[in-house]
C-alpha cells in the first residue's frame, strides 16, 4: 500500500499483521478521529486472508474503534461472486463453491457491522473479449 509522501509520518502508522502479507493495514490520524485502511487480497482458492482479516479485527476492537469519529475500510480483491453484489445475468459466476466461499466473506462482514460502499448492480468493468459489462470482485466496504 503506497501513502502518498505529502501526508505527515505522524499522521499515519502502518500496522503489524501477522500470518500472511496479503492482508495489509494503516490508520490516519487527525482531527476527523482515525481512519483504519484495509488492503485484502483473498486468494481465489480459499477464504484464509478473510479469517486472519476477521480475527485480527476482533483481537484490535478496542484500537480500531476507540470513538465514533473512527472508520475502518476493507478495500481489495476477495476473489468472491455472490447475488448481492454481481449482476443476475452473471449467475454463470455463482457456482456452489463460489458461494460457500462468499457465504464465509458474508459472515464476517455481517460480524463487523461493514457496509458495501458500492450497490448491487452498478457495473465498474468491460470485459474486452465479450463486451459484458460487470463488477471485478473487488470491494469497498466500511463501517
Amino acid at each position: 500500500m503506497l501513502v502518498n509522501a505529502n501526508i505527515d509520518t505522524n499522521k499515519w502508522a502502518q500496522l503489524s499483521i501477522q500470518d500472511t502479507g496479503d492482508l495489509v493495514a494503516i490508520q490516519f490520524y487527525g482531527s476527523y478521529g482515525k481512519t483504519t485502511v484495509f488492503r485484502v487480497y483473498n486468494d481465489c482458492h480459499h477464504s484464509a486472508t478473510v479469517t486472519v482479516l476477521d480475527n485480527f479485527s476482533k483481537a484490535n476492537t478496542a484500537s480500531l474503534h476507540v470513538s465514533d469519529s473512527d472508520h475502518v475500510l476493507w478495500c481489495g480483491d476477495f476473489n468472491c461472486h455472490h447475488p448481492l453484489w454481481d449482476e443476475d445475468h452473471n449467475s454463470h459466476l455463482f457456482t456452489a463453491e463460489a458461494i460457500r466461499e462468499a457465504e464465509v466473506l458474508l459472515s464476517v462482514i455481517s460480524d463487523h457491522d461493514m457496509v458495501m460502499a458500492l450497490p448491487k448492480d452498478i457495473p465498474t468493468l468491460e470485459s474486452m473479449v465479450t463486451k459484458n459489462w460487470t463488477r471485478p470482485d473487488k470491494h469497498i466496504l466500511f463501517s
